[in-house]
């Protein structure tokens, strides 16, 4: 893992991202299933991406990368569909939170929904929905 700040602004950071080179560590799922949050500026390397694809890895991370907005198949007109999804899922479990994650400034839920998605994200853990689409989908839900 290499530290690297966040000295621009990105254009908007999915915060549901797979893992591989460049992407923003986000997050460390705890085993209470809720993600613990890490400092900006950590990002995967080439190392990190290997350990942590290995199929043995017990350890669950969130990632954040560059959104890809039409190309990703939770794209639906000029928004990002699977927050919908999560807050539909998820909404009952939501907790009001002081802790911030690194990419909220250009995070594309943050932007759709402020405080109500970061109700929900920590609560995200990984592949929680399924896509039917044809489209390719560069975020880690799928």
């Amino acid at each position: 893992m290499v530290a690297i700040p966040l000295e621009k602004r990105e254009s908007s950071l999915c915060p549901a991202a797979r893992c591989e080179p460049g992407a923003h560590l986000v997050g460390v799922v705890q085993p209470s299933g809720r993600v613990a949050f890490l400092p900006p500026g950590a990002r995967v390397d080439e190392e990190f991406f290997q350990l942590a694809s290995r199929p043995t890895s017990t350890v669950r991370f969130r990632y954040g990368s560059r959104c890809a907005e039409s190309a990703c198949a939770h794209w639906r007109g000029q928004s990002c569909a699977a927050l919908d999804e999560v807050r539909a899922h998820l909404a009952p479990f939501a907790q009001t939170s002081s802790a911030s994650c690194s990419i909220r400034p250009q995070c594309r839920w943050h932007q759709q929904a402020g405080d109500a998605a970061c109700a929900v994200c920590p609560l995200v853990t990984g592949e929680m929905m399924a896509v039917e689409e044809e489209r390719p989908v560069p975020c880690g839900l799928r």
